[in-house]
């Protein structure tokens, strides 16, 4: 993908409206008193203000009289502080005017070929899940039916979907480029801070270096060529396993300083021997950052993309990370998200009468809610754990804001994965919106003032939107097959030397057989696990009845018995010394880079 700075640029079919506008004031939100500060890393064109907006969830039984006051314009007002933000301040529970006020100018910024951030931020129950998706059994194909169909978006359903729509629907609106126009969409899990694709049976995935795809005939400044990117390797169990060496990937400050002082000492190099032979310095002050940059963008590999075509699509996916997403009730909130959901949607386009390939993006992310341990009951036990990773891991996400404001020289962005993977919307080329979402009620009264903290510091991050420029996506996609040839080529020359999985010298073979099968019957229990979540929530939707939904349930708790039941099987059979040798980590690495490339491929057919 290759990217040019946010101005000079041509007039876009669909402009960046007049919040997001160079040199406006009113995309920035801020704390009443604190003026805001410059931001880091000024080169480049201007950089935006982070538009941040406010929305206020309804007052509750039991939570006491209502402390929050929204207005006049985008006055926020609770006991302890008074915040004026420059984008929205939205009351009640009118999805539709939410997304006309928080998502739909995003679409025509993800349109124009910039890639765009939406991320929800809140204490626990205030309304974080239902402002991104919608209500609990909203999500379903019954709900669009009953909307009249068409693609018309249910008036429960929250900001994710109902931007998918509108995709949808401009992608039919333009004539001719119906078919040149792609959605592909992934959802990661955060979970206690691993990653695990929803859209795949929560297969746990590793984070890795992303590299710019470049053409083979492309200049590559950085010397990066096309290929997979080693995945990151953390922790002390990896050292350990290295007789206490840090792995080739590690990501620690130590070893990411001594990598930035190797890249500067060759670039030293280089530009001492131009100068020698006369051509003098060749590269701009500002090259160095560059790469940079460029090595500290993390991504997920081989997670499973989705294309999306039909309304339906958007349901089914939806449905989806509702019914997979972790979740438990407490006392705070009857069904808590306990991990950060982002969903990444792929929007590639090829104007008609020829002319290259354009790819941009779209990161939702609805984060988990802070929470205080004592109030929400969650004192013990797995719960804990999960309120203390979720945290955790939010105190890390405010320590990169607060460094990003104050323009430290060092970013801690790698002492979180969430703040990883969030790294290009922090600080990188995406349009940003964040939405604070806060409870009315006078018993949440302190948790609401933090939140609204947290947003005003947020909204002093800056950014520098950038647009993608056209691609040769036949020579990139010639690029990709060459090398997951030679992927292929070597993931088989590790299978005939028994790394990619195999049994050992133990076991005859009717236990052999019993393994595969035991493998096929765990596997199909799954599959019935996961579709019978899907028709209980279409049944909760569509008033199926008591009995039919009782029997679903039924089914449903026999179909986890069973897949828990062959999972046993499996791990008792496996650890039979000798009978089966597991995929080698080498293996298991180039397996996930095989994913990757063929995900970059089919981002590339439209």
């Amino acid at each position: 993908m290759v990217y040019q700075a946010y101005p000079p640029l041509s007039p876009p079919t669909h402009p960046l409206p007049p919040s997001a506008a160079p040199g406006s004031e009113t995309g920035r939100g801020e704390l009443r008193g604190m003026g805001p500060k410059a931001a880091p890393g000024g080169g480049g064109g201007p950089r935006l203000a982070v538009g941040v907006s406010v929305k206020v969830r309804p007052q509750q039984l039991g939570e006491g009289p209502s402390c929050v006051t929204v207005g006049p314009g985008t006055r926020v007002a609770v006991p302890g502080g008074d915040f004026s933000y420059g984008e929205h301040a939205l009351g009640g529970s009118d999805q539709q005017r939410a997304f006309e006020a928080l998502g739909l100018p995003l679409v025509g910024q993800l349109r124009a070929g910039f890639d765009c951030t939406l991320l929800v931020y809140g204490q626990t129950g205030s309304g974080k899940t239902y402002t991104m998706f919608g209500p609990e059994g909203s999500l379903t194909e019954a709900s669009l039916e009953a909307a009249g169909g068409g693609g018309a978006a249910p008036p429960a359903w929250g900001l994710m979907p109902r931007v998918l729509l509108e995709m949808l629907a401009l992608g039919r609106a333009v004539s001719g480029s119906r078919g040149r126009e792609s959605l592909h969409a992934s959802v990661i899990e955060i979970y206690q801070d691993s990653c695990y694709d929803l859209l795949n049976e929560k297969k746990p995935l590793k984070v890795g270096n992303s590299a710019p795809l470049v053409h083979s005939d492309s200049p590559e400044p950085n010397g990066r060529h096309l290929g997979p990117r080693a995945p990151v390797v953390q922790g002390i169990n990896a050292k350990a396993a290295l007789h206490g060496a840090h792995p080739p990937a590690c990501q620690c400050m130590r070893c990411f300083e001594a990598n930035k002082a190797k890249v500067a000492a060759r670039i030293a190099k280089r530009d001492a021997a131009a100068a020698a032979r006369g051509a003098g310095r060749r590269r701009s002050a500002g090259a160095g950052t560059s790469h940079e940059t460029a090595s500290a963008s993390f991504k997920t590999v081989g997670e499973e993309l989705w294309k999306i075509e039909e309304p339906q699509d958007v349901a089914k996916l939806s449905r989806l990370v509702e019914a997979h997403r972790s979740s438990r009730g407490h006392d705070l909130n009857e069904r808590s998200s306990r991990s950060h959901c982002i969903v990444r949607v792929h929007f590639s386009q090829k104007k008609p009468g020829g002319g290259g390939l354009t790819t941009s993006r779209f990161l939702f992310a609805d984060l988990a809610g802070s929470e205080r341990i004592g109030r929400s009951g969650m004192v013990s036990g797995e719960g804990r754990l999960e309120a203390t990773s979720i945290n955790s891991s939010l105190t890390t996400l405010g320590k990169v804001i607060n460094a990003l404001v104050e323009r430290r020289p060092h970013v801690p962005y790698r002492e979180s994965t969430l703040t990883m993977l969030l790294r290009d919307s922090l600080a990188g080329r995406a349009a940003m919106r964040a939405v604070v979402c806060v409870s009315s009620g006078v018993y949440h009264a302190e948790e609401s003032l933090c939140s609204l903290r947290y947003g005003g510091r947020l909204a002093r991050v800056k950014s520098a939107p950038t647009r993608a420029l056209a691609s040769n996506a036949e020579g990139d996609a010639s690029a990709l097959r060459a090398s997951l040839e030679c992927l292929k080529a070597e993931m088989e020359d590790l299978e005939a030397r028994g790394q990619g999985g195999c049994f050992g010298d133990v076991g005859v073979p009717s236990e052999r057989r019993a393994y595969q099968n035991n493998r096929a019957r765990f596997r199909k229990e799954q599959a019935a696990v996961a579709s019978l979540k899907e028709e209980i929530l279409e049944a909760r939707a569509g008033g199926g009845g008591v009995a039919r939904l009782a029997g679903l349930q039924q089914r449903l708790r026999r179909a986890e018995a069973e897949a828990s039941n062959y999972h046993d099987i499996l791990q008792r059979q496996e650890m039979i010394r000798g009978f089966w040798v597991p995929p080698s980590p080498a293996f298991a690495k180039k397996e996930a880079a095989r994913q990757a490339l063929e995900a970059k491929l089919r981002l590339l057919s439209l």
